[in-house]
């Protein structure tokens, strides 16, 4: 949810859970509320209804391209300005790589014929793909670990995803292989930043809601934006810290620009109110802050931010 100061500038906070079943609305194609399948032990559903929306309309009307405390809407977010119901295609797995126990990023290829409808997103949102299971087809929602303007170029993309133990989905998507045609949606979502933010901005991932973080962080490089992205990467410990070596490096090839922060559950304990605002200090203040991940760790950041704050609560997840 966007807040600024003590406004509230849109609904419920976007929510994902453990794997399991995709609503009715999202296996149909549409969006007010889908099923995000598996985070740090699980994924889930997370709300995108027309409240959602004019978030990104009024955080999209900052003329200098940083949020304040108050926003006014000058433009309609695509979902509203061009409204279609997805359609399911036909993408290919190229690739299922370990990022850790119980963590795979997949890679999908995606056709030509289906390049307009996939390589046009916004940086943190999602891909929904269906499977075949013993029970039946099912539907799980995945957040995009590849930045945009990559995707364009490669014509690939990523997703990151937690195995559940005993789930109905993610236990098959990890076994994968080369060359498995998979049913996709085309992207969808809200945890996005406006096309012209700057910085600094604040963006914190727990567990396996570091994905959506890591393609902003990309995008944030590759578009030259002005000013620092900090990202806190919460995981519980370095094998389990998805991503951490990408995001390592492109910390250190654009020190200018992206700012990392590791904690480790582990080794520094749950982040806490106090603790984040003796971490990140002045960070948490004037600028927009994103934070994906377990409720917990959603609840603390948005106590300890001074300024608007987006945020996507992954049910069942949990880094430490």
């Amino acid at each position: 949810m966007w807040c600024g100061g003590s406004a509230l500038l849109s609904a419920a906070a976007s929510r994902r859970g453990d794997d399991r079943e995709a609503t009715e609305a999202e296996r149909a194609g549409t969006d007010p509320e889908r099923d995000r399948g598996d985070l740090a032990t699980g994924r889930g559903q997370r709300g995108a209804s027309a409240a959602s929306a004019a978030t990104r309309a009024a955080a999209g009307a900052t003329a200098a391209g940083r949020l304040g405390r108050t926003a006014r809407t000058s433009r309609l977010p695509r979902s509203l300005a061009t409204p279609r119901r997805p359609r399911w295609h036909r993408l290919v797995v190229s690739g299922v790589e370990s990022a850790g126990p119980d963590l795979v990023i997949v890679t999908l290829d995606v056709p030509e014929e289906a390049r307009d409808a996939f390589i046009r997103y916004d940086a943190g949102q999602y891909l929904t793909v269906r499977v075949d299971t013993p029970g039946g087809p099912a539907s799980r929602s995945y957040s995009i670990a590849t930045a945009p303007s990559a995707a364009r170029a490669t014509g690939r993309i990523r997703i990151g995803v937690t195995v559940v133990p005993g789930g109905q989905v993610s236990p098959l998507v990890a076994r994968w292989a080369p060359g498995t045609d998979v049913d996709v949606l085309p992207p969808l979502g809200d945890l996005v930043l406006p096309p012209r933010a700057r910085g600094p901005v604040l963006a914190i991932g727990g567990g396996s809601g570091i994905t959506p973080v890591v393609a902003i962080a990309g995008e944030w490089v590759e578009t030259g934006r002005d000013g620092r992205l900090t990202v806190v990467h919460v995981a519980r410990d370095d094998a389990r810290a998805m991503f951490a070596g990408e995001l390592a490096a492109l910390a250190e090839a654009h020190a200018g620009s992206v700012e990392l922060l590791p904690v480790r559950t582990a080794v520094h304990g749950w982040p806490t109110e106090q603790s984040l605002r003796r971490l990140l200090g002045d960070r948490l203040r004037g600028g927009p802050v994103l934070v994906a991940g377990p409720e917990g760790l959603v609840r603390v950041v948005e106590a300890a931010a001074d300024g608007p704050v987006l945020s996507e609560v992954f049910h069942g997840g949990h880094p430490d």
